[in-house]
């Protein structure tokens, strides 16, 4: 276990300061993440702007602001990745919430 957490370490960076991760540092988190989001995404109900809401593009925002910083280095990798799950998480509750009757009367109403 040990050795394979030495082995990430190296491979990934994780403890070294941003500017100085190696390209093929940057290059192996950009590819992880890619890989982690695209997971999230497909495991998720919603699928980003598949209604093309304000909601969405606020959420692709966020997100991309989050796993940015985990692959230039800039915040903690594994913290970047579970920030962003828990933002997608948080996300479907919300849009779930939004689907209520009381919410349907709302924009009804504003609209």
């Amino acid at each position: 276990m040990n050795a394979f957490q030495n082995l990430l370490e190296t491979l990934l960076g994780l403890s070294a300061e941003p500017k100085d991760l190696t390209f093929v540092q940057v290059s192996l988190r950009g590819i992880i993440v890619f890989l982690a989001t695209l997971i999230m995404v497909r495991l998720g109900h919603k699928r980003s702007l598949a209604h093309k809401t304000p909601f969405d593009a606020i959420l692709l925002v966020i997100l991309a602001s989050v796993l940015s910083r985990a692959i230039n280095g800039s915040a903690a990798f594994s913290g970047s990745l579970l920030t962003s799950r828990i933002t997608l998480i948080d996300s479907e509750f919300w849009s779930k919430a939004h689907q209520t009757p009381l919410c349907a009367m709302a924009n009804a109403i504003f609209a």
